[in-house]
């Protein structure tokens, strides 16, 4: 998996430590951490049997389950939704100028460089570049990049999720929030431009082939290992599952929505805020590779608001989709919802507690994708304005950046 310590890659505003002990005791950085606490389950009392010579008292009938009404987009987008397409672009041609390389490459292809890596490229952004690409209707990068996704692709069919300057595959397996991430991206091609539906149902059917556990239906973070031992929450992705449902008129799509949130349901009820890794009973993963911080809510886990936002906000009138997309994006802005956007860091404890010190665009975009579910409209303002304040931070802060920009402004195709 590719490393994303923020020292290597720019210099971020760092809070001092004194400062953020005092803020996160006083609850300027966490609103409490009984908050972000997991929900106690309920158990039933026991209740002493009744004899056999009376009659059981009747069940009453329970009344209907009241299905809220959808909120509207435009509630729950920021004020100014509008004009943050624009900062898209924007965002867009810097990330293009800063990240894009054809350089020993066929005229047909172009990469997604990680300067702070080495010049190295991960498939995870090329589908990045693609998403981007789809929806601002620039055919020519977004073909790019797939002619070098597919000049890359592994046994399976899938792309190697590393490639290094000189051309090198350390690692040949996949990584499935690319494989995903592309996927989306040959769909919305095929419904703008047409021509992309054989490519689209392709990889879909070899994600399915290797991407999900057999007979469990989980998401494995890769088509070569993990499943229910090891996942990542951050890869689930309620919009693309349900997008893809009706693309292909496949119900596997449908039962890997269902075991997602039967995973995320898990995770919050024993926990709290999601973690970078769990396994599908939402433990900690005992994985050894996994590292220290996998039980934190780190720079992987800070795209869970942004997938689940997707969801919220393309099938807000879905029940089932809608209200545990919810579920989840509550979680975060209970936990973190009233943190100074200012002073948001990268990295907090499963109950909230602050363990991290850098303040960056990954983490601003994560609360940022959260306050969709805010009643508070000055909040959702004053986060997307700190999230356009945090350019050129390095290639994965400003992809996140540019990614929630073109999210939040509702412009983004599904």
């Amino acid at each position: 998996m590719d490393e994303r310590l923020p020292e290597n890659s720019f210099d971020p505003p760092r809070i001092d430590p004194e400062k953020l002990a005092r803020l996160a005791a006083a609850g300027t950085i966490l609103v409490t951490v009984s908050a972000c606490k997991p929900k106690p389950k309920t158990v039933s009392p026991l209740v002493k049997k009744v004899p056999t010579k009376e009659a059981p008292t009747p069940t009453p009938t329970p009344p209907p389950v009241e299905i809220p009404s959808p909120v509207p987009q435009e509630e729950m987008l920021p004020l100014n939704h509008q004009e943050l397409y624009g900062e898209f672009t924007q965002s867009y041609e810097d990330w293009q100028r800063r990240y894009l390389s054809t350089t020993n490459l066929p005229p047909e292809q172009v990469r997604v460089i990680r300067p702070e890596n080495n010049q190295d490229t991960v498939s995870e952004g090329i589908a990045y570049g693609m998403m981007m690409a789809v929806n601002i209707e620039d055919k020519a990068t977004f073909d790019q990049l797939w002619h070098y996704a597919q000049a890359h692709f592994n046994a399976h069919e899938l792309m190697s999720w590393r490639v290094t300057a000189q051309g090198e595959i350390p690692d040949p397996n996949s990584a499935t929030d690319a494989d995903l991430d592309m996927a989306y991206g040959l769909v919305i091609a095929d419904k703008t431009w047409g021509g992309y539906r054989e490519e689209a149902l392709g990889l879909l059917e070899k994600i399915a082939r290797d991407d999900i556990e057999a007979n469990t239906f989980v998401l494995k973070p890769g088509d070569a290992w993990g499943g229910s031992n090891a996942l990542n929450p951050s890869y689930f992705s309620p919009g693309y599952f349900e997008l893809f449902r009706q693309y292909t008129g496949e119900e596997i799509w449908s039962l890997v929505a269902a075991k997602s949130r039967e995973i995320l349901d898990k995770i919050e009820q024993k926990h709290g805020l999601f973690p970078n890794w769990a396994t599908a009973e939402g433990n900690p993963v005992t994985e050894p590779d996994m590292g220290k911080g996998s039980y934190t809510f780190g720079y992987d886990a800070v795209r869970v608001p942004w997938r689940q936002a997707m969801a919220l906000l393309w099938y807000a009138d879905q029940p089932e989709i809608a209200q545990s997309a919810r579920l989840q994006l509550e979680k975060v802005n209970s936990c973190l919802g009233q943190a100074n956007p200012g002073e948001i860091v990268d990295g907090y404890g499963k109950q909230g507690q602050v363990v991290g010190e850098y303040h960056n665009a990954a983490f601003v975009a994560a609360v940022s994708a959260s306050s969709i579910v805010s009643p508070e409209p000055e909040r959702k303002a004053a986060l997307v304005e700190e999230l356009i304040r945090l350019d050129h931070q390095g290639y994965y802060h400003d992809s996140l950046r540019a990614l929630s920009l073109l999210l939040l402004s509702g412009e983004m195709e599904h």
